[in-house]
């Protein structure tokens, strides 16, 4: 079962959307999807994997993007035996095929006020609904630092 945990974190600049309104979206885009935010008393990766294990999971997939999902394939791998023990314990990234955005590019889009570029590098689902993408654009615009903004 397809299982997503959202980082209760928020900065500026890596994060800009707060966890509430995160969770909302992804919520909003995905109905089916077991989507939970993690929180200060299980706030790593490590946690969450320890507990889809006591839950009796023994095969996971677990999906990052760019150099998170190179960190999460040499740390996951590492402690497996140790912390956990999964039967097959896989790292997808995310950052690899064709039409691939990164959430860099996304935040610059955002950034630089650029709607169109920022839409094309949304999910279909979210992309096929013009004011969910709109909200999303507007929700990582407030978050950047008003002073990085540029206004065209």
């Amino acid at each position: 079962k397809l299982k997503v945990v959202v980082n209760h974190s928020d900065s500026n600049i890596g994060n800009p959307i707060d966890p509430k309104r995160k969770l909302k979206h992804l919520k909003q885009a995905f109905p089916d999807v077991d989507i939970e935010m993690s929180d200060p008393t299980t706030p790593t990766i490590i946690h969450h994997i320890r507990k889809a294990n006591q839950a009796g999971i023994r095969n996971l997939v677990v999906m990052g993007g760019g150099q998170k999902a190179k960190n999460y394939e040499k740390i996951l791998n590492g402690y497996n035996g140790r912390e956990y023990k999964f039967e097959t314990l896989k790292v997808k990234n995310l950052a690899h095929g064709p039409g691939h955005i990164s959430s860099e590019e996304l935040r610059n889009h955002a950034h630089d006020n650029n709607f169109d570029e920022f839409r094309k590098g949304l999910p279909e689902k979210i992309r096929g609904n013009f004011l969910h993408s709109r909200t999303i654009f507007q929700d990582v615009r407030r978050g950047l630092k008003p002073s990085k903004k540029k206004d065209k």
